[in-house]
């Protein structure tokens, strides 16, 4: 059983660009969607909360200001195309907590177990400039 104990948007620390990025070719044809990350923290034997949720804000906060078009929002534009305005309006954070022991998730392959680590986010209710910049990292 996960519980979602908070939901905040994460600003840059410091002010960035604000204007807009048009988006590439291959951005343009994307699902618009978010990509799910999970970082889990296992305790210590001294405390029940590993961490300050309040060191993870901050620490994304300053990491913010050098991928500061992660915390803009989409456009539509002329032609049905899109366009990322660099607004600083931030990126979401999620905390959640857990009794569950890691073991329990095998080796996090997708299954019906691991689908509930993730929360359910439905884009038919947000307009798309209100959404966060949903984001692909390529190397």
């Amino acid at each position: 059983m996960i519980s979602f104990e908070s939901t905040c948007m994460i600003v840059p620390s410091e002010p960035t660009p604000n204007g807009l990025l048009l988006l590439s070719e291959s951005d343009q044809v994307m699902a618009w969607t978010h990509t799910p990350l999970i970082i889990i923290y296992k305790p210590n034997n001294n405390t029940i909360k590993p961490f300050s949720i309040e060191t993870v804000k901050n620490s994304l906060s300053r990491a913010l200001v050098h991928y500061y078009p992660l915390t803009g929002r989409l456009h539509w534009i002329e032609g049905g195309r899109l366009q990322l305005h660099c607004n600083a309006m931030g990126a979401q954070l999620m905390e959640a907590y857990s009794e569950s022991n890691l073991d329990e998730f095998g080796d996090f392959t997708p299954n019906g177990i691991i689908q509930h680590l993730f929360p359910r986010v439905d884009y038919s209710s947000t307009s798309i400039e209100e959404r966060p910049w949903p984001c692909s990292w390529r190397n």
